[in-house]
């Protein structure tokens, strides 16, 4: 029901009764009185705290110096973040290409004349199926892949010699 008062308040929809009407026009002059009022307290506020800023000057008062001390203080605390964050971003790449690395060789990254997202997973799949084939395909019992219902491990990946 407010969002209705408030909609014909603010003329989106047309009044449908009187008592809507009267909340809506309520509403209004509630709205325009707070206005006011948070208008004249902003503006007391802001005379208090002229008044204090007053009461406080002396000859003897060296605000330089603790405005100094503040500024220099956060921008010591923003100049640490800022560090921080570099320092977190760098280690993070570190980390990472070290561990692209360990899958892909440094030359074929720089080098290689094919390009496919898969390489490191494939390059896993394939040195896993060719210890698998070492063994003849078998597992510790003795069954083979096929006898056990696993299929190939690289099926739904797309091989090298797939990519033409």
């Amino acid at each position: 029901m407010l969002a209705e008062i408030k909609n014909i308040a603010s003329g989106a929809f047309e009044q449908r009764d009187d008592f809507l009407g009267a909340a809506a026009d309520s509403f209004n002059s509630m709205t325009q009185i707070s206005g006011w009022l948070l208008f004249v307290l902003v503006v007391a506020l802001g005379a208090l705290g002229v008044l204090y800023a007053l009461s406080r000057l002396a000859p003897v008062f060296r605000a330089r110096h603790a405005v100094e001390r503040i500024t220099m203080a956060f921008l010591v605390i923003c100049a640490t973040i800022a560090i921080l964050t570099t320092l977190g971003i760098v280690l993070s790449l570190l980390f990472e290409s070290l561990r692209f690395f360990g899958r892909v060789s440094f030359t074929e990254f720089l080098f290689g004349l094919q390009w496919s997202p898969q390489t490191a997973k494939e390059a896993q799949a394939l040195e896993q199926k060719r210890q698998h084939d070492a063994k003849g395909g078998q597992d510790g019992d003795g069954r083979t892949d096929n006898q056990k219902g696993h299929g190939d491990p690289l099926d739904g990946m797309a091989r090298p010699e797939d990519r033409g």
